[in-house]
This record gives C-alpha cells, sequence and structure tokens, in this order.
C-alpha cells in the first residue's frame, strides 16, 4: 500500500497548537489537540519546521515525519491487518 504527503494533510484549523514540551533539531515540539471526526479532540505532539528554515532543512523535516507516518502506518497494518 503506497500513501503520499496528501493522505496525512491536516486542515490547519482542526489542531491547535498548546505550550512548547521540547525543542528538536528542526524546530519545536508543542503539546496541542486535533479535532477529529464529531469534533472529538485528541491529546497529539505537534512538531514545527522552524520559520527561518532554509529549503534543505525543511525537506529534512518533512522527509523525517514521512519516515515516522510510514513506520506508524506499518504498525498499525501489522497490528490490525486488513
Amino acid at each position: 500500500m503506497y500513501f503520499s504527503a496528501r493522505d496525512y494533510e491536516l486542515v490547519r484549523n482542526q489542531v491547535e497548537l498548546g505550550e512548547i514540551i521540547g525543542e528538536g533539531q528542526f524546530g519545536d515540539v508543542h503539546k496541542g489537540t486535533f479535532k477529529g471526526r464529531d469534533n472529538q479532540l485528541v491529546p497529539v505532539a505537534v512538531k514545527t519546521c522552524k520559520a527561518d528554515a532554509d529549503l534543505a532543512t525543511a525537506e529534512k523535516f518533512l522527509e523525517e515525519a514521512c519516515k515516522y507516518l510510514l513506520h506508524c502506518s506499518l504498525e498499525i497494518n501489522i497490528a490490525d491487518p486488513i
């Protein structure tokens, strides 16, 4: 099964950023909430890329995010086979 970045894109107003809970190589990690189906609020951690990041850094940030999403997708599919 193949997933593209579009499969994981969210509408920004579905995510609310809270306090900064950590810092990473590419930016900050925030505590946040995601408004899911039926307006259910789900606690999440949100990694952000520094606003002044150059193109190469932004691409590495997205590459890291895609690797994480692929890993999570594989775990979900293995734990709950379709």
